[in-house]
């Protein structure tokens, strides 16, 4: 530990709590230039239930490494998860051998705080009950944090093998509410989108699968002024058949439109099936 004048900083600090994992840290602070450095290194996950309440009932493993740079006009945050693994008591929802990193900064402009950030999983699986996810997910956005409003400008979402999104968000801190959302896919395959959203629930509730064969699916929604303001879905040139065999179209395609101030027309087609 060491206090002068010009800083104050601790080398490998120590935080304990009762019987928790202790967090190691690293710590400097500049006082005149107002300068922040924090580093953990190798640091086990677990460690982070002496900081955050109830993150021991997900029973968190693995390592993490963070290094924080910030002061008064800007910030660089870099964390990232090692071998991590979690579940519930009943393990309803729980990942393994999870790898991550997220990279953010931040600068100032006047009252505001522009900033960038980005997210990959690149290793690893989770579930949701009914939903299971293998790693091969990014996440890169962008937007402004002022004394008003936390606003996501723009942010896309990446789904190897089953394609994007862009969404945009505003988050009112004065009211500590969602002020307005929207978001729009780009082309998805309808046939991971099927296998990885919708047949899972249909295997939940016992109820017959569905296969699909080509095809894609589009969605966009846009929320504001505390209600749903439009929603889209669509589905281009799929072929569907249900696992019983009672049911198999050809050639689907879909559009279905809907806005709340305004009359829409749905559009469906199929151009074969029994």
């Amino acid at each position: 530990f060491l206090l002068d004048e010009r800083h104050v900083a601790c080398k490998q600090g120590v935080l304990r709590r009762g019987e928790r994992p202790p967090l190691a840290f690293d710590v400097d602070y500049a006082f005149a230039e107002r300068k922040l450095k924090l580093a953990m290194r190798g640091a086990d996950v677990a460690a982070w239930s002496t900081l955050v309440k109830g993150l021991r009932r997900w029973h968190p493993t693995g390592r993490f490494d963070l290094m924080l740079d910030a002061d008064d006009h800007q910030a660089k945050l870099d964390f990232a998860l090692h071998d991590a693994a979690f579940h519930t008591d009943d393990y309803g929802t729980a990942g393994e051998h999870i790898a991550a990193t997220l990279s953010l900064t931040a600068r100032k402009r006047r009252q505001d705080w522009q900033w960038q950030a980005t997210l990959d999983w690149p290793q690893g699986e989770g579930f949701w009950s009914p939903w299971y996810r293998r790693a091969g997910v990014q996440l890169v956005g962008n937007g402004l944090l002022s004394p008003k409003n936390l606003t996501v400008d723009q942010a896309r979402l990446t789904l190897d093998g089953l394609g994007a999104l862009t969404a945009g968000l505003t988050w009112d801190r004065m009211q500590a509410k969602v002020a307005r959302w929207g978001f729009v896919t780009e082309p998805l395959v309808l046939s991971a989108a099927v296998k990885e959203w919708l047949q899972p629930v249909l295997d939940a509730h016992a109820l017959p699968g569905l296969t699909v064969t080509g095809g894609s699916t589009r969605y966009a929604a846009e929320w504001a002024d505390g209600a749903l303001q439009s929603f889209y879905a669509g589905i281009e040139n799929a072929d569907l058949k249900e696992s019983t065999g009672r049911l198999a179209l050809t050639g689907v395609n879909a559009s279905i439109p809907w806005e709340r101030h305004g009359e829409t027309q749905a559009q469906i087609s199929v151009a074969g099936g029994m």
